[in-house]
């Protein structure tokens, strides 16, 4: 253990200084790019053209708040150019055809793949992208873009592009569950839940798309719901955990929802997934806790009993609804385990990373986030550009360097899982 200790030590050094002399080459291109637009046509020095950088952006056509993220396809090629990557563009319709031009992408061996758009994107993209040398880049577009925020990439589309073009990449952990009723696992990347999540959700989702049979169908089941005696047991030793209960989460991200903190120890990289279960909480209790959550009031509660580890494995007494994100995939018992490391992404400095890119790049980022727009048919990178695609090779190494050691590093309830209803409690809360 001590050996596998100063190895992990070793690479999170030679992280940081990779990652601090690629602060100070965009501060220096970006010096030298403004002092050649200075110079007469004359003067300036030449330069020998390099090839863009190749990647596949895959965009929501109606993400966001006002549905409507299709319209910026334009600019994001535009700034995507700018730092010299070269954009073949798919618009995403359905979740599976993002999942399978994701896949061809990578088959296609191309170094990087691009989600616009919100979680429902980002997590249909990964799904083609698990266990590729792939780099996944993520633009968020959506209304709460919970695994964007965890990963500490910016809000704002140009600091997002300029992150991207700095490439930190990361390796992050996937969740997978299998249950009852379910022909194969099924991969996440925010959560999955056990119990009464799993019918708010689908009463949710039939709310937001204006199916009202969904939602008067499974909104009473949640209602009438009854909790049950669920068993918890870890990495398949020591004593199974008994609790009544009607929820219980296992997250992979600290988010959820509508960007609750549903679980705040979780982390992406560490290997691990975090459990918590609510016990003894009826569905008015659940509903205050939440809602105390979203407004950030929420106090220790000791019936919300959290615990982490590598598998677990979650039964009832009467079989029990389990829900990924917003889909239900079967029932219980319900098996999660944590694939380490299996999904390579550009990172900066979010709350969800336990190993996050080096604050003197994300800061570089941010303060150098201009990208030059190409004139159409330029062939010639700018200058910030140059380092994309060599920052990529080594990050995706280093990356894949950390799995032996258990830690995902790199170069670098039911409410959470319910967007429609999250969205009704958050303005009910700023009321």
């Amino acid at each position: 253990m001590a050996r596998q200790v100063k190895r992990l030590v070793r690479v999170a050094a030679k992280v940081e200084h990779r990652e601090a002399a690629q602060a100070r080459e965009i501060v220096r291109a970006q010096a030298a790019g403004r002092i050649k637009a200075m110079l007469p046509p004359d003067d300036q020095p030449s330069a020998t053209p390099k090839a863009p950088l190749p990647a596949l952006l895959i965009i929501n056509s109606k993400s966001g708040p006002s549905h409507d993220s299709i319209l910026r396809t334009r600019e994001l090629v535009d700034m995507l150019a700018g730092y010299g990557i070269a954009a073949d563009v798919r618009v995403k319709l359905h979740k599976s055809q993002a999942r399978r031009e994701a896949r061809k992408a990578a088959k296609a061996r191309y170094p990087l793949v691009l989600a616009a758009g919100g979680d429902g994107t980002v997590a249909a993209v990964a799904r083609g992208l698990i266990g590729t040398s792939t780099v996944l880049g993520i633009i968020p577009l959506g209304t709460y873009n919970n695994v964007a925020t965890s990963l500490g990439i910016p809000k704002d589309a140009a600091e997002a592009c300029a992150l991207i073009a700095a490439a930190p990449v990361r390796a992050i952990d996937v969740g997978e569950v299998s249950a009852r009723g379910m022909k194969r696992p099924r991969r996440f990347l925010e959560l999955g839940a056990v119990g009464i999540a799993a019918p708010l959700a689908v009463a949710g989702q039939g709310f937001e798309k204006g199916r009202w049979d969904a939602v008067t169908r499974h909104l009473p089941q949640a209602i009438d719901m009854s909790p049950a005696l669920l068993g918890v047991r870890l990495d398949g030793k020591g004593t199974v955990h008994r609790a009544h209960s009607l929820l219980a989460v296992v997250a992979n991200t600290p988010r959820a929802g509508a960007g609750l903190m549903v679980a705040p120890d979780a982390r992406v990289d560490d290997g691990l997934l975090e459990v918590r279960v609510y016990e003894e909480m009826s569905q008015p209790v659940l509903a205050a806790h939440f809602l105390a959550v979203k407004a950030g009031t929420a106090a220790p509660d000791p019936r919300v009993v959290s615990a982490r580890g590598r598998k677990v494995v979650i039964r009832s007494t009467v079989p029990l609804p389990v829900v990924i994100e917003t889909k239900v995939v079967g029932s219980t018992p319900a098996r999660f385990r944590v694939v380490t490391g299996g999904l390579l992404v550009i990172a900066g400095r979010g709350d969800g990373l336990a190993y996050p890119a080096a604050q003197s790049l994300v800061t570089a980022v941010k303060e150098n986030s201009f990208p030059q727009v190409l004139p159409e048919g330029a062939g010639e990178a700018p200058p910030l550009a140059a380092s994309t695609a060599a920052a990529i090779s080594p990050g995706r190494a280093l990356a894949r360097r950390g799995r032996p050691l258990g830690i995902a590093l790199a170069t670098g309830a039911a409410v959470a899982l319910m967007p429609a209803v999250s969205r009704w409690i958050g303005r009910r809360v700023h009321r």
